[in-house]
């Protein structure tokens, strides 16, 4: 039986990690960078360039004209095959972690604990159930700063039953630095799904397993303007001292926290191994200012916008649900009209008929006298928005796939160097070819 390990490093550019290799003594992306390499890339629109599009084409070998899923939660309406569901109904015992825009439609499934912000259930188990439950809450309310107590607590559970001993003196830098040092927020959490991910690995003897890992890419959104090597930047990309002090470089962090979990995947007995980036980062040209609404549901009512519910979704996105179109329609005129200091607050609404997927565009520092004016009312919009962070970096097509030597590819993807993302499908298709199930 052929076993497969994916560890997808969502967005993260692995040409300026090599700048940090010998100076970090990097020896997880030295072992890496042995196996075979290629360069993917996927669609031109800058739109379609986001990971939500693109995992779902790695995952189901379609791209986004094919597969029409352009919102994060718009899963939950699709009916596209992945990867997962595919090698389960063939008997494959298969385990997921975070991996984006999956339901749990499988039969038998050694475990799932879904991305944080797809509405689905995860495995029946206490740990899968608790698992899912704090990562969905520390990651969309994130923005608050802001972990309930009964997730520090199942945070606390997670870690005992599945950190290693040798791992607990980097979790404890992470966990107590974390609160003057946010990003290792981000950090702490991938390093210990992945001890949950490589216990559960090894315990159920998987076919095929996945990790997906969103901390790198937060920390490149935020905080590139900081990395020391490796990027050419200009004056205006600098992030302010009262934001990051310049003597720290979290890309850097980020790489000696991802050398370890590298490192335990490529070490690995009787496994195979692919990794994959979906997308990489480009400096942005200035700072770009986040904010997303402290509660969505105040803050829509304050507004005057009449709706049933309110989703949040990933950093300043959220999706608003309608009882009727009209609803929506007058709700999509309200919010496009809405200007901060002679700029549209929000960025063009995508109407779907009974609902409307939003995302603050304002990209501004918003200060505490600044409001926003509906008519003869005003709101001061300070005090009903968490700041988020300021974003560094911005997403591109280019990404980067790692692969066993000895697993099959077609000799055209080895020769051109690049291939589409959506290759990445067959090529873990044709991994398990029917005579090995």
């Amino acid at each position: 039986m052929k076993k497969l390990t994916l560890i997808e490093l969502n967005e993260i550019n692995l040409d300026i990690a090599d700048s940090y290799i010998e100076k970090l003594n990097l020896e997880g992306f030295k072992k890496l960078k042995l196996l075979n390499s290629l360069k993917t890339n996927s669609e031109k629109e800058y739109e379609l360039l986001e990971p939500w599009i693109q995992w779902h084409s790695i995952h189901t070998g379609l791209s986004a004209q094919e597969h029409e899923l352009f919102r994060l939660g718009d899963i939950t309406n699709n009916k596209n095959k992945n990867i997962f569901e595919h090698l389960d109904s063939k008997g494959l015992k298969i385990g997921v972690i975070s991996a984006m825009n999956i339901l749990n439609n499988f039969e038998h499934a050694a475990f799932f604990i879904p991305d944080p912000w797809t509405s689905t259930h995860s495995g029946e188990t206490f740990w899968e159930k608790k698992i899912s439950k704090f990562l969905n809450q520390t990651v969309n309310d994130n923005s608050k700063n802001e972990i309930r107590l009964v997730n520090y607590l199942y945070i606390l559970l997670t870690f005992l039953r599945f950190a290693r001993f040798k791992n607990y003196l980097k979790f404890f830098k992470l966990a107590f630095s974390s609160f003057k040092k946010p990003w290792r927020k981000a950090l702490f959490l991938d390093l210990l799904l992945s001890e949950v991910f490589f216990n559960l690995l090894i315990k159920h003897n998987l076919n095929f397993g996945t990790l997906f890992l969103n901390g790198g890419a937060h920390i490149q959104h935020h905080y590139f303007f900081n990395c020391s090597l490796g990027v050419e930047k200009n004056k205006k990309q600098i992030n302010p001292e009262w934001y990051v002090s310049h003597k720290y470089d979290p890309f850097a962090e980020m790489l000696i926290v991802y050398d370890e979990i590298i490192k335990e995947a490529v070490n690995l007995e009787n496994r195979n191994l692919i990794v994959a980036t979906g997308l990489t980062q480009e400096l942005d040209d200035k700072a770009v200012f986040y904010y997303r609404p402290k509660n969505h549901e105040d803050f829509l009512n304050k507004i005057g916008i009449n709706f049933k519910r309110v989703l949040p979704r990933m950093s300043r996105d959220f999706l608003i649900e309608f009882s009727s179109e009209g609803e929506a329609s007058n709700a999509e005129k309200l919010l496009s009209s809405i200007k901060l200091n002679d700029k549209y607050f929000f960025l063009e609404p995508d109407n779907r008929g009974t609902s409307i997927f939003m995302s603050i565009g304002y990209d501004r520092e918003i200060y505490e006298s600044d409001k926003i004016q509906l008519g003869e009312k005003s709101i001061e919009i300070f005090k009903e928005l968490s700041f988020v962070a300021i974003k560094n970096g911005k997403h591109s097509e280019k990404g980067y796939l790692f692969l066993d030597k000895d697993i099959q590819t077609k000799d055209s993807y080895l020769e051109n160097g690049t291939i589409n993302v959506k290759d990445i499908f067959f090529i873990i298709n044709d991994f398990f070819k029917k005579s090995d199930f």
